[in-house]
Formats: C-alpha cells, sequence, structure tokens
C-alpha cells in the first residue's frame, strides 16, 4: 500500500496517479534553495563594511595623506581646512600675495576635491598652533619639508538605535608611524 508524504496511506480504491502532490526530490530542491537564499542574506547583512563614523575618518586620513605628499611633490605649502558647515577643503599658499587659496592645479583637482562631512557628524579639532581659524586659513599646514601641524581631529557620531555617542580621532601622529612606534 502506496504511503504519502504527509505520513497517510493510500486508500486501496485511489490510484496513485491520480493523487497530485509534491515529490521527495521537489521537496529537497525547495529547501536547498531557501537555505542558499538564506545565507545570502544573512552574509549581505553581516558584511565587514565599516560604521560611518570610521569611514569618514579613512576619508580624512586619504585626504590628508594626498595633501601631505602634494605638498613636498609641489614643493608648496598646503593646508586642510574644515569649515563650520563640515566642508573639507584643500588650500594652498600663494607664495607672491601670502594669501591662501583652494588647490585649483589641473592635474590634481580630483585628488585634492572639496568634500562635506555627513550632517550626522560633529567634528573638534584641537590645533595648539593654530587657534585662531578663519574663513581662509587652514587648521593643518603641511610643509614641502614633509612637517605637519601637531593636531588632533575629534570625529563624534550618535547611534540613533542605542543613543550612544560614536567617536572616532585621527592626529598627526599618523604622518610619523615610526616615531609613534618608538615612543609607545
Amino acid at each position: 500500500m502506496p504511503i504519502l508524504v504527509t505520513g497517510k496511506r493510500l486508500p486501496l480504491n485511489c490510484q496513485a496517479s491520480t493523487v497530485r502532490g509534491f515529490t521527495l526530490l521537489e521537496l529537497m530542491v525547495v529547501m536547498v534553495l531557501i537555505g542558499l537564499l538564506s545565507s545570502a542574506l544573512v552574509l549581505n547583512l553581516n558584511s565587514s563594511k565599516p560604521p560611518p563614523l570610521k569611514q569618514v575618518r579613512e576619508r580624512l586620513q586619504r585626504f590628508s595623506l594626498q595633501l601631505y605628499e602634494q605638498a613636498v611633490l609641489r614643493n608648496r605649502m598646503l593646508g586642510l581646512q574644515i569649515t563650520a558647515a563640515g566642508k573639507v577643503r584643500a588650500l594652498e599658499s600663494n607664495n607672491s600675495t601670502r594669501q591662501w587659496q583652494p588647490v585649483v592645479h589641473k592635474s590634481h583637482t580630483q585628488l585634492l576635491e572639496n568634500w562635506h562631512l555627513p550632517t550626522t557628524v560633529r567634528w573638534q579639532l584641537d590645533n595648539s598652533n593654530l587657534s585662531t581659524a578663519t574663513a581662509d586659513r587652514p587648521q593643518v599646514l603641511f610643509s614641502p619639508q614633509g612637517l605637519v601641524t601637531p593636531f588632533r581631529l575629534n570625529l563624534y557620531q550618535t547611534d540613533s538605535a542605542t543613543r550612544q555617542v560614536l567617536k572616532e580621532q585621527f592626529d598627526d601622529r599618523f604622518f610619523y608611524p615610526q616615531e609613534h612606534n618608538r615612543s609607545g
């Protein structure tokens, strides 16, 4: 006597060809597909993408490193400025007028293009040498000799789910890893 997948026995007066249902193979294929889709979803949700605040810090570090390198390569004094509105700018010193102006070198415009911090990120820059930041002067200077103004940049963001304040820090020791390793 044939037994159905549900565990019920097929009545004797009913033929097996008239009973409609799924075969065991079809059910196994569906279960494997569901398993694959759910594992892909879990992997996608748990990706190793860094939190937004860490991304902002890393972008600032890359931008600053480009300024540092360009100051040496171009033999020009360059500066990093973050405005009150969160605009991150690259400035260069005009040797003849001693004024600061946006970097406008055709081959470097994409490298040193201005950008904005996300509106959810707050920042605080501690800089002992340039305590008064003005609209036309950068807060962090990069010299042609490879020197950087001492600074500490703190980035803050409030996590909307936990209301916890997240913090990332970036300072001038990033440019001198050998000295930091010796002293630490």
